[in-house]
């Protein structure tokens, strides 16, 4: 009798042993392909495949729920996709997953400052700082909230820790030259755009900005170098269309404006339509 129940009792650990290593060798199985479809979703974000992105991922879950980055990153492609409270869910189970996440905390940021939360947001990229402290774009966008909130100075004080710790950061030396010229400050905003365009000739809204600059405080070639490369570049574009043919119209070139305003009214402004008749026919 005992020697039977000896037996049962080998047998069943022998089963549980077996069973054991089955739902191992299953459960890695199960990562290993949420780990491809991962890697696939990736790359199809990278092309802004979303929809192909949304159901690699959504797979990837399936096969491992506790897939951190897997949520995260679906959570971006819903929030691409602007379906933001999807992409809250989403980065809530990350959360989950993972408390503390400062990437999920910075990406759930960016969905409730899409949405209007502003003091969510604040809340969430505050999080994301206390583990990346470093991390610009999360510095960039508390900034964005404070100035949305309207606390310029923390805004300029988050704008210059990021320019500190990347002194390239575009979004950062932009918003920095806004805020000053909003201020009365033209004098500064006038050298920043100058600076940001000494680093990139290319920076549309720095050039027309600093063109502005100059038409307001009467330097008016400078002004009018300006307007007339944005003109060439962007000839399509009504606002700058327009605004270079009232600068040239100010110094004597009515017919060089008309041109312009044409292009300006094909692009559909109406006050372009209105100098049209007042000054071009």
């Amino acid at each position: 009798m005992g020697k039977s129940i000896l037996q049962a009792l080998n047998s069943l650990q022998l089963f549980l042993i077996l069973w054991l290593a089955a739902s191992h060798d299953c459960i890695a199985q199960l990562k290993s392909r949420a780990s491809v479809q991962f890697e696939t979703a990736t790359q199809k974000i990278k092309n802004q495949d979303y929809n192909d992105a949304l159901e690699l991922l959504t797979h990837a879950i399936k096969s491992d729920p506790d897939f951190c980055e897997a949520w995260l990153s679906r959570g971006v492609v819903y929030h691409q996709k602007k379906e933001f409270e999807k992409a809250l869910f989403d980065y809530n189970r990350a959360l989950v997953c993972y408390p503390g996440y400062p990437m999920a905390f910075y990406n759930r940021g960016i969905s409730k400052l899409a949405q209007g939360d502003h003091y969510g947001a604040l809340r969430d990229f505050s999080n994301a700082l206390e583990k990346m402290q470093d991390h610009v774009p999360t510095l960039y966008n508390r900034s964005w909230t404070f100035l949305l909130l309207g606390d310029t100075a923390k805004s300029l004080i988050g704008l210059g820790q990021c320019i500190e710790k990347s002194p390239e950061y575009m979004p950062a030396l932009l918003l920095q030259a806004v805020i000053n010229r909003k201020q009365g400050e033209q004098d500064i905003a006038l050298k920043q755009y100058s600076s940001i365009l000494r680093r990139d000739s290319a920076v549309v809204i720095a050039r027309f900005n600093r063109a502005h600059i100059y038409y307001l405080s009467g330097e008016y070639d400078k002004a009018r170098e300006d307007f007339l490369k944005l003109s060439n570049d962007f000839p399509d574009d009504a606002l700058i269309q327009l605004h270079t043919g009232a600068l040239l119209s100010q110094s004597g070139n009515v017919k060089e404006a008309c041109i312009l305003w044409d292009r300006a009214a094909a692009a559909g402004s109406l006050e372009a339509l209105q100098l049209i008749k007042r000054y071009c026919q």
